[in-house]
């Protein structure tokens, strides 16, 4: 009896453990989307000043003299804070052609974008 005593209590252990890790890894996750986003924003201010963050996320995103992996960063960090006022630009650069890297803003990122904000009902609270 002693010996199935114990294996109950490492199950336990093991499920209390793996449960933990699965909640700081979900917490690292979102700390690490949320650190992203700030870092964008502040960039993004950086080059555009003057403007609220997410004025000068937009303005990024429509920026041709920007490179594109800037403007790439933009549209994602715009999904992530599911900024309405971004909306006519997303869709300005939006095509629904493949992706090309070298010429055009990332299609697959615009969509993602595109969706997340028009989520209705939201897929979270606003940050």
């Amino acid at each position: 009896m002693a010996a199935r005593t114990d294996y109950r209590k490492i199950l336990a252990w093991g499920a209390g453990i793996v449960i933990c890790l699965a909640v700081i890894g979900i917490a690292a996750i979102f700390l690490s989307i949320e650190v992203g986003v700030e870092k964008q924003k502040k960039q993004a201010m950086a080059r555009f000043p003057g403007r609220d963050p997410s004025q000068a996320l937009i303005e990024l995103v429509d920026c041709e003299k920007c490179s594109l992996p800037e403007r790439n960063h933009a549209v994602w960090a715009l999904g992530q804070i599911r900024e309405d006022r971004a909306l006519p630009v997303l869709h300005k650069h939006f095509h629904g052609g493949p992706c090309d890297h070298s010429k055009f803003v990332c299609q697959y990122e615009l969509s993602k974008a595109l969706k997340r904000i028009e989520a209705a009902p939201p897929v979270h609270a606003k940050r």
